[in-house]
């Protein structure tokens, strides 16, 4: 079977991101940034990732629709719960606050000692990716207060699901970092000009 991991964001397009109720398959409620996407949230966006393994277009692979805190109990008893990772499994943590955090695994150390995920945050990131690992617990980040649940393995990874964009080479980070970069000073000499008077034309 084959396994394309996710380290790029999703298209904002991409109907498997955006709620039912403005005509996209994901049922999660609007992420913080608004309609008609589910992001950012972390729970909306491993509904859509899930969709986007199994290769389907109908959000009911067995997840929650509750808070992340609750999808490790929450979520379908037909779902296997497991401490050992798995490509594609729903990482869970929970929280006294009733929000919690959950995650979606891409890559495996071949020693299983860390994984790397694919996630979005509420009000923080669209879309990012962390590395985990086993000997710090699992836990979300290494001074976090969430506790550590478990893996939500997925029910039914296609076997030829949508492959990912890959994300930028180092090579390709440089140049966007140097557009960008040279975009910025333009604008800064363009300002500097036009509060001059133009005098530097």
């Amino acid at each position: 079977m084959a396994y394309y991991p996710r380290f790029t964001a999703p298209s904002r397009s991409d109907l498997r991101w955006i709620r039912t109720t403005s005509g996209g398959y994901n049922q999660c409620i609007y992420g913080s940034d608004g309609a008609p996407s589910v992001l950012p949230n972390c729970t909306g966006y491993v509904h859509g990732r899930w969709m986007e393994l199994a290769n389907v277009t109908t959000d009911n692979l067995g997840l929650s629709f509750g808070n992340a805190e609750q999808y490790w109990t929450l979520s379908d008893s037909s779902l296997i719960r497991s401490q050992t990772p798995a490509l594609g499994a729903c990482m869970c943590w929970e929280q006294d606050d009733g929000y919690g955090h959950v995650a979606i695994v891409e890559e495996i150390a071949s020693d299983g000692s860390w994984v790397r995920t694919s996630e979005s945050d509420w009000n923080i990131n669209y879309f990012v990716s962390h590395y985990r690992y086993r000997d710090d617990g699992w836990k979300w980040f290494h001074d976090s207060t969430l506790i550590w649940q478990g893996f939500l393995i997925h029910p039914n990874i296609s076997p030829d699901p949508p492959i990912p964009p890959e994300p930028p080479t180092p090579t390709e980070r440089k140049k966007i970092l140097l557009y960008y970069g040279f975009i910025l000073n333009r604008k800064k000499e363009l300002l500097k000009d036009y509060l001059m008077g133009g005098k530097n034309k």
